[in-house]
């Protein structure tokens, strides 16, 4: 697990699978959404800011 992002209390994070990666977004500590790109992530990040 990686960061890869940290927009105030606003994180997404690179989980790498054996089908490739998944990105979890993080808000307030809570899972918001796993996502399969981190294009989708980070659209995800800025509707959870």
């Amino acid at each position: 697990m990686e960061l890869v992002a940290k927009y105030g209390s606003i994180e997404i994070w690179r989980v790498t699978e054996s089908h490739g990666d998944d990105f979890y977004v993080y808000a307030s500590n809570k899972l918001v959404r796993v996502c399969p790109s981190i294009g989708m992530a980070r659209e995800i990040a800025a509707g959870a800011a």
